[in-house]
Parts: C-alpha cells; sequence; structure tokens
C-alpha cells in the first residue's frame, strides 16, 4: 500500500511539460487557492528541470535558504541534470532574477519507492541578489518538536486540478498541520521525516507543479520553512492531507 500510494505521488506532483506550462491559463492556481501578493513570498522560486540527453522537461517549486542554494525536492531533480531557475516575481515567465546551474546534492538517504528524505538541492552558478523581491527564507529549527496543530502555508505555481492548467501566477492555501497518526490512515507509514497537513479550506490542496516548494509558518517576527512539498492523494483531491519533507529533520 505505501509504495503504491507513493508511486502515485511521484506521478502526479512531478509537473507538467513545458508545453503545457507555457500555454497555461494566466488565471490558474493552487486549487481553489489565493493570489500572492508581490513580495509576500520572496523566497519562492520557479525552477525548470531537464533532461539534456532526452530533452525533457518538467517545473517544480523551491526556496532560497542561502546565497548559493536553492531547497527542493529530491523527486523533481533526481533524474534531471540541467536546471533552470526563476525568481523574484509572482508572475512565472516574467523573473526579477533568473539563474541556470547543473549542480544539485540529493540527500544520501533518498528513496524514491517511499520518498523518504525527498530533499535535494540546487547550487546555483552565481550567488543570488538580495531585494525586496527575493530573499532568504530560514529553516525552522531542529528542536521545533512535531508542530501538530500549527498554522502553515504552502505556496506555488502548480495546476488548478486535476488535468486542468497550471498557473502562471504564485498561488498559496493556509493549512495545519496533522500527526503523523492521523496521517497514516491516508498514505499508511509516515516516518519522523515527514510530516502531513490539511488545508483550513477542504476544497483546497496543492497539486502538479506545486511539489519541491516551500510550507512556512511565522516564528516571531519572521517567516520559517517548516516542510518541503512532496506528495498528495491521488489526482490532487481536496479534502485529503498533503505530505512534506520535514526540514527539522535536517
Amino acid at each position: 500500500r505505501n509504495t503504491m500510494n507513493y508511486i502515485l505521488a511521484i506521478n502526479l506532483l512531478i509537473s507538467v511539460s513545458f508545453y503545457e506550462t507555457l500555454n497555461a491559463a494566466s488565471h490558474s492556481r493552487i486549487v481553489n487557492g489565493l493570489s500572492a501578493k508581490p513580495n509576500q513570498f520572496p523566497w519562492q522560486v520557479s525552477m525548470m528541470a531537464c533532461q539534456a540527453r532526452y530533452l525533457a522537461c518538467s517545473t517544480c517549486g523551491g526556496s532560497i535558504i542561502s546565497p548559493y542554494f536553492i531547497l527542493t525536492a529530491a523527486h523533481c531533480i533526481d533524474d534531471k541534470d540541467m536546471f533552470d531557475v526563476w525568481m523574484g516575481s509572482i508572475s512565472q515567465f516574467t523573473p526579477k532574477q533568473r539563474y541556470k546551474s547543473t549542480k544539485k546534492i540529493l540527500h544520501s538517504d533518498w528513496d524514491p519507492k517511499t520518498l523518504e528524505n525527498d530533499v535535494g538541492l540546487i547550487k546555483l552558478s552565481q550567488a543570488i541578489q538580495e531585494t525586496p523581491e527575493v530573499q532568504i527564507i530560514k529553516l525552522v529549527s531542529k528542536d521545533v518538536g512535531t508542530l501538530n496543530g500549527q498554522l502553515v502555508t504552502a505556496s506555488g505555481f502548480g495546476k488548478i486540478g486535476y488535468q486542468k492548467s497550471s498557473s502562471t501566477t504564485l498561488n498559496f492555501i493556509d493549512l495545519k498541520i496533522i500527526s503523523n497518526k492521523d496521517c497514516y490512515r491516508y498514505y499508511g507509514g509516515i516516518s519522523q521525516h515527514k510530516l502531513c497537513a490539511t488545508a483550513t479550506d477542504p476544497t483546497q490542496t496543492v497539486c502538479h507543479g506545486d511539489s519541491g516548494g516551500p510550507l512556512v509558518m511565522i516564528q516571531g517576527s519572521d517567516y520559517v520553512q517548516v516542510g518541503v512539498i512532496s506528495f498528495t492523494f491521488s489526482e490532487c483531491k481536496e479534502g485529503y492531507p498533503t505530505g512534506y519533507a520535514r526540514v527539522s529533520s535536517y
């Protein structure tokens, strides 16, 4: 059961082709999500990940965690070797800054069958330029605990629904973290390196193309990243928990 659900998750959350993305409707968004305002999520990136040999590309999200590094999901970059990273705009195809890279780092214990340790890094060819539109997101501390019941926010340029178009503008949804025990009912084994969350509006969820994007919460006066979008229920069905790599595990 676990393997089947996680394989479905990989197929569902890795983005649509570049052709589909370019032809997406401008009003598209995360399933029933809200449109982001300029500079609301300045750490958000959109990434085109490609296999040079086959000219096969897909899109994923990511977050800026240092001047040279982008945090994303391992399943977004596992079989890819060229990366085009866009940032600084809520409009996907008019980025304020753009960087190319061929350098990736996968977690040493990444398991594509179970999505265990679904985290990876892209090293940029040069340092980002911090501006009001482009900012580094802090990572939550390792001793933060389970965060059960914590309100969080996910953002991305993913599809508005199963077999629907991707978004050309950044969108977001608010969620609440649930216990791994509660998440077990939907996905089977949920290790301590994963966390799950349900949307505060049950008609909302993340979908294709949102993978690798950040799950954040407010801590004091700052936002910190607590998760990396990893998996969801088949066909991006609303009302089900979505799964994330737990940042505090790393």
